[in-house]
């Protein structure tokens, strides 16, 4: 079977033609912390972790052969834990970030103080929700850790963090741990509940402000 990372290392699902895998019966080996999951005409037909799956039967094969065979197709997924790390800050102000991408988005308080804060998601791809893995590559055959970082940002961590540090002036914030840690919460609830909409498996969330 061809190596499906394309994207080296970062590639965290790709998706494969049936002409890109082995064998008569055009097997996809899963190795450790992988899974293949076998879509049959746009249907899930079969998962599989650490081993080997066959995707055609003998008939769907010779039938493959002479042109009508099922359209089969195969989603790789990487299931390891992996982390995304964003810095919030004042996008006016130029920094190279070798630990993390910038959001681009200020993090303001209620009386439009400037607050920064480095944020890490721990997370995995749950191959058991391909149809949401498929949604999130948006027609791409693959998808690595910085495009999900960025379709993630805007939507979820900006929303999750930006919005609830908006609620409070600065002098509430600063040197307030508990208030601080009660943030950390609620931004923890409201990307649990996100994330499984994209197919993904929320390890947890760690503000560092």
């Amino acid at each position: 079977m061809t190596n499906w990372r394309d994207k080296g290392p970062e590639t965290v699902a790709a998706l494969l033609e049936a002409k890109q895998l082995s064998g008569f019966r055009r097997t996809a080996t899963a190795s450790p912390g992988e899974a293949a999951v076998v879509i049959r005409n746009g249907e899930i037909a079969g998962l599989q972790t650490e081993g080997r799956i066959k995707t055609l039967s003998v008939f769907d094969r010779m039938r493959s052969l002479i042109g009508i065979g099922s359209d089969v197709k195969v989603l790789m997924v990487d299931t390891s834990t992996f982390s995304l790390s964003y810095w919030l800050e004042d996008p006016n102000v130029p920094r190279s970030r070798e630990d993390g991408e910038s959001l681009g988005l200020p993090v303001l308080t209620k009386d439009g103080q400037l607050i920064s804060a480095q944020i890490t998601i721990d997370l995995s791809v749950n191959p058991e929700e391909s149809e949401l893995i498929l949604q999130a590559m948006k027609g791409q055959k693959s998808l690595g850790t910085q495009e999900l970082g960025n379709l993630l940002k805007d939507q979820l961590i900006a929303q999750a963090v930006v919005v609830q540090v908006s609620k409070y002036d600065a002098a509430e914030l600063r040197g307030n741990s508990d208030l601080l840690k009660d943030i950390d919460t609620e931004a923890n609830r409201q990307l649990g509940s996100k994330l499984a909409g994209y197919g993904l498996s929320f390890e947890g969330l760690h503000i560092n402000w």
